[in-house]
């Protein structure tokens, strides 16, 4: 039931959303101009749909719907933290086909906790906070973030309960973009 519940109103709610957005663009003005800004903007477009889309969530929980599971490192994980991060992943693979993406739900050969040293890697938490996401607190966050050659180089974190967008490119700064 869980898994037909969230599956099946995931692709509704991403419906809903794309909708949303196509009618009402969110606007928003990075503060620089960078070597990055493609990848940034991408970035900050697909975090607020994602945090858009687990915000319907939190608004219409169906808590035996979240399905609940725990990680190897005894942390949760949830149906929609699944959801997301295949939302994100495919939608960066999509836009950009040349550069990795590593996401923290998804399986993958490659260990994400160590980064890679050469190319560029996108590395995606959907739900960054998944114990507030379950319980409804609001104190969780959708975050994208760019290595390039194993350096941190462009950081996109958005809190979706408080509309606050955080990002960064390195050498160029970190700025908050509020209730757009």
């Amino acid at each position: 039931f869980s898994l037909f519940y969230v599956s099946r109103n995931f692709s509704k709610f991403v419906a809903l959303q794309q909708k949303n957005t196509t009618t009402q663009q969110r606007t928003h003005r990075t503060m620089t101009t960078t070597p990055y800004d493609e990848e940034l903007n991408f970035s900050i477009d697909i975090a607020y749909e994602a945090g858009a889309i687990a915000m319907e969530f939190c608004r219409n929980r169906v808590d035996s719907a979240l399905g609940i599971e725990q990680k190897l490192d005894d942390t949760p994980v949830t149906l929609v933290d699944k959801q997301l991060d295949l939302f994100i992943k495919e939608a960066l693979e999509k836009k950009f086909n040349d550069i990795l993406v590593v996401g923290e739900e998804s399986s993958s050969s490659i260990d994400s906790k160590k980064p890679l040293e050469k190319g560029r890697v996108f590395y995606v938490d959907p739900i960054d906070g998944t114990k507030e996401f379950i319980s409804n607190s609001g104190e969780w966050c959708v975050m994208i973030g760019l290595n390039v050659d194993g350096v941190p180089t462009v950081s996109v974190v958005y809190v979706a309960s408080t509309d606050q967008l955080f990002y960064a490119v390195k050498g160029y700064g970190t700025y908050l973009l509020e209730n757009n």
